[in-house]
């Protein structure tokens, strides 16, 4: 199995969210404290195709601290499947899991690439449910895997506020993916 069908749920359950964001929904608050709807897809869009370039051993260059560029354009679906297309191709290079991709925030194995991006999708598409009233109730095996991860790849210097904050108890009832919400400093 190639390693970016490690990530169809994600994949396909973050196309249909954003093909469902009705437009008068795109400017609402998410989650995330200094991000829209339309933020929270601008961000999974640009991951992919950053993603995708660094696991192929590409340089990727762009300044965290600047404003985040609009890669939607006018057709969000169309962004997000060209992101799909590029991180797959990168994620399924050969040798990509193997080697040490350079992001702009870090160097870390490529394997170590795919398990970020299994989280943050995750994270990020209750991100644009919660932004645009839909539902997302991802099947707990692809959710309980997330959560390992986002406990060892979270550092405390990244709950900042920003994308992750300081751990929230759940409820007892929660689900995997509100469990994973709270992990990442969400109010579930």
């Amino acid at each position: 199995m190639p390693p970016s069908e490690q990530l169809e749920y994600q994949k396909n359950a973050i196309r249909d969210l954003i093909a469902n964001t009705p437009t008068d929904k795109l400017d609402s608050q998410s989650p995330c404290n200094k991000w829209t709807a339309r933020d929270v897809m601008n961000h999974m869009v640009g991951g992919g195709m950053m993603f995708g370039a660094a696991l192929k051993g590409e340089a990727v260059e762009m300044d965290l601290d600047g404003p985040m560029p609009d890669l939607l354009g006018d057709d969000a679906v169309a962004a997000w499947d060209n992101a799909v297309k590029a991180f797959s191709e990168g994620v399924d290079s050969p040798g990509a899991l193997e080697r040490d991709v350079t992001l702009p925030f870090a160097t870390v194995p490529g394997a170590v690439v795919l398990e970020i991006a299994k989280f943050d999708l995750l994270v990020h598409a209750w991100d644009l449910a919660q932004a645009t009233g839909q539902k997302f109730d991802p099947p707990a095996d692809v959710v309980e895997p997330a959560i390992g991860a986002a406990q060892m790849i979270i550092a405390p210097e990244a709950r900042n506020g920003d994308a992750f904050g300081a751990e929230v108890t759940p409820p007892a009832d929660a689900t995997p993916i509100q469990r994973l919400a709270a992990f990442t400093g969400r109010t579930v």
